[in-house]
């Protein structure tokens, strides 16, 4: 295991990627600390570990920034929800939401057409409302 440096209290992200690997796992991330841009530069990155972190809600860019990854681990961090965009991470193939406080997931989930893996245990999901049913079948025509 191979320990990065930061500067100050930045992150240098290259230091965290092995191969195409970025393991940012245990890092006390935040949603105002997560280095978006920085993880988003380097598109030879295609798997990203950010679990147990404190990471409850994804920055806005989060979405279109990442459109490039294959694998996303963000088990155990408290997130409460994810982006009304996050279906279109259309690369994703395995996708950890394990751990977390989930009560819903986007309309635009069944967008994620690669998926192989997910694993949304440990989450307090819902029954999704009529409301949210019939808004699905309306985007799928």
């Amino acid at each position: 295991l191979r320990l990065a440096m930061s500067k100050g209290n930045k992150i240098v992200v290259k230091d965290y990627l092995d191969g195409d690997e970025f393991d940012l796992s245990l890092q006390s991330l935040t949603n105002s600390t997560l280095p978006v841009k920085e993880i988003a530069a380097i598109k030879k990155g295609k798997k990203l570990d950010l679990s147990k972190n404190q990471i409850t809600l994804l920055p806005d860019n989060f979405v279109w920034s990442m459109g490039h990854l294959v694998k996303l681990d963000l088990s155990a961090n408290g997130l409460k929800e994810l982006p009304d965009n996050f279906g279109n991470l259309s690369l994703l193939q395995h996708l950890d939401l394990f751990n977390n406080k989930l009560t819903s997931l986007p309309v635009g989930f069944y967008k994620l057409k690669l998926l192989k893996w997910l694993d949304l245990k440990e989450n307090p999901l819902e029954y999704p409302g009529q409301d949210t049913v019939a808004l699905s079948e309306r985007q799928r025509v």
